[in-house]
């Protein structure tokens, strides 16, 4: 049964990716409020808005880390 379930979570983890909040982003990519609602105009970040709040895959966060 155990292993039935961590099967499920994999799934679940590829089929879905993490969203993150705005104040994620903005803590992880170390950068303005402005200079994010850029990145979303202009396409170089993609995103959802649900209600008032936005969300944006972790993944795609991550990819504009810079390269150590």
């Amino acid at each position: 049964m155990t292993e039935i379930r961590e099967t499920l979570k994999i799934q679940e983890v590829k089929s879905f990716p993490k969203s993150i909040k705005t104040k994620q982003v903005l803590e992880i990519l170390d950068m303005s409020a402005g200079k994010l609602k850029q990145m979303r105009i202009s396409g170089e970040l993609s995103y959802k808005k649900v209600g008032g709040t936005y969300y944006y895959n972790y993944n795609e966060v991550k990819r504009l880390l810079p390269k150590e």
